[in-house]
């Protein structure tokens, strides 16, 4: 099994050899896990996310099988799935660009207006709700999966990915908003694990 703190994330002119069809203009974050990029996509000249993982024949089957489910999806509080692939051994993920913070990094722990969580909370329940009539669980919900765009809208993202803390505080504090058996890995994510993460943000914010 290769080792994933070896993994050393491509240069975005790395990126632009392997991937041809788009623009790798910059490396947003990496961690043992992976790379996420900011790229546009030549055929269309639109801006786009990139994500990366570490080679891992284990997941590959996992994340593929995601993304198929996501893509599927669309609503106005979840992050598009555009496309996805692999290169070099690298699952990869392209998704739609949202121009803004993840709320994570937005509230820094910090506790917001109640008025203007219960906004959050509810276009967050939205989108995870349509998310599980079509049968996709996140299972991983926390708020750095959520982004907010320029009209403060949450968009939700990185269904079933679970995330890398080395060396993030930000992912290191995430760890408090999944679920119990999720985290510890007894049983397998439900819709129940998400309304309990969704209740975990709604108390911290």
């Amino acid at each position: 099994m290769p080792n994933p703190l070896s993994f050393s994330a491509p240069s975005p002119e790395s990126m632009n050899s392997l991937l041809p069809g788009f623009e790798f203009t910059a490396v947003v974050s990496s961690n043992a896990v992976g790379a996420v990029y900011f790229a546009n996509q030549i055929s269309l000249d639109r801006q786009v996310v990139i994500k990366i993982f570490a080679p891992d024949p284990e997941r590959k089957g996992t994340i593929r099988n995601k993304a198929r489910a996501v893509a599927g999806l669309n609503h106005s509080n979840l992050i598009a799935m555009l496309d996805s692939g692999s290169v070099e051994g690298m699952s990869y993920l392209v998704m739609e660009f949202v121009p803004g913070k993840s709320l994570a990094r937005s509230t820094r722990g910090k506790s917001v207006d109640f008025e203007q969580a219960m906004v959050l909370i509810d276009g967050i329940c939205e989108g995870l709700a349509y998310a599980h009539d079509n049968g996709v669980v996140h299972g991983y919900f926390n708020s750095s999966n959520v982004l907010l765009n320029q009209q403060a809208q949450p968009k939700i993202g990185n269904f079933g990915v679970p995330h890398s803390t080395q060396g993030d505080p930000v992912a290191d504090t995430a760890r408090h908003f999944i679920a119990p058996e999720v985290l510890g890995m007894s049983a397998g994510a439900t819709k129940q694990s998400d309304v309990y993460s969704v209740a975990a943000v709604f108390y911290e914010l």
